[in-house]
């Protein structure tokens, strides 16, 4: 005749069914994750890539003030207003222009200008506001 136990003993599980109830429970956890995984992946692979703008190579001029912007190919550049500065350019683009980083010799250490550029038709480029036309 077999024992039927009460009290406290009779809550314990078999180890059997222990380790049933963790497989259960990683297989719904690697489901979930799996899921989110995929999901990741769809929702990525739908995003459209933002356009870059490209760097406004090219000699600009403004109409209203005396200002020039000289862009080469080769990384060089140089601004032309009350100040000449020259040097070396670099180009962080965004969907619609991007920053212009003029950097020039100084002394102590390289000095640094940054201008603000928006396109705003192949021959026409705003630098802080101010129209520049490619000439």
């Amino acid at each position: 005749m077999r024992r039927v136990a009460r009290g406290p003993a009779a809550r314990v599980p078999v180890r059997g069914q222990v380790h049933r109830a963790i497989g259960a429970l990683v297989r719904q956890r690697a489901a979930w994750l799996s899921g989110v995984v995929l999901a990741t992946i769809v929702l990525a692979a739908a995003t459209p890539a933002l356009a870059q703008a490209p760097p406004p190579i090219g000699h600009w001029r403004s109409r209203t003030s005396t200002a020039q912007l000289l862009v080469y190919q080769n990384g060089s550049c140089a601004f032309l207003g009350t100040q000449p500065v020259q040097g070396t350019c670099s180009w962080n683009a965004s969907s619609r222009g991007g920053i212009l980083t003029l950097q020039y010799p100084m002394p102590l250490e390289p000095g640094k200008i940054y201008f603000n550029i928006i396109w705003v038709n192949q021959t026409t480029i705003t630098v802080f506001g101010e129209y520049f036309y490619r000439q």
